[in-house]
């Protein structure tokens, strides 16, 4: 886990890389919460500056969660308050769950337990399927076989 967000930045340069920053007109709106998440916004040449959620994994990855740009700056914020403690765990749990096609890696988590459980993560993005905003999680969750796996 991340201690705060230089850590996030030293690991993931090309996420932070000025270009790219300029070129997406994007901010860094938040510090690194709790849950290992932070805020970005950013703003397109034909609309208003539309907020993200992102999730620090570990290095060179960095998980937005739902829709890109889908968040006003307040929905973003109440988003960042929602996401579990565990919440790295459970998204890395569904990658191997997809790479696998073994949906019940992921699913076999999903039970009720406290709120800073691996378990309590997996529910919440169950319930709260609109946050995983690639399809290929939503394959697994939905228990499908998918074209994706090996």
């Amino acid at each position: 886990m991340y201690k705060d967000l230089n850590e996030v930045i030293a690991d993931n340069k090309f996420f932070f890389e000025p270009g790219a920053m300029r070129f997406f007109n994007s901010k860094i709106e938040s510090g690194l919460h709790k849950n290992q998440t932070f805020l970005t916004s950013e703003k397109p040449p034909y609309g208003n500056r539309k907020y993200n959620v992102r999730l620090a994994i570990k290095k060179k990855d960095i998980e937005t969660i739902g829709k890109h740009c889908s968040f006003s700056k307040y929905k973003a914020q109440e988003v960042q308050k929602i996401i579990p403690l565990k919440a790295v765990d459970a998204i890395l749990l569904l990658r191997e769950a997809w790479q696998k096609n073994e949906p019940e890696l992921f699913l076999n988590k999903c039970k009720d337990s406290d709120k800073d459980s691996l378990e309590f993560a997996c529910k919440f993005f169950l319930e709260n399927r609109e946050l995983l905003g690639t399809s290929i999680f939503n394959d697994v969750l939905d228990n499908k076989k998918t074209q994706y796996a090996d």
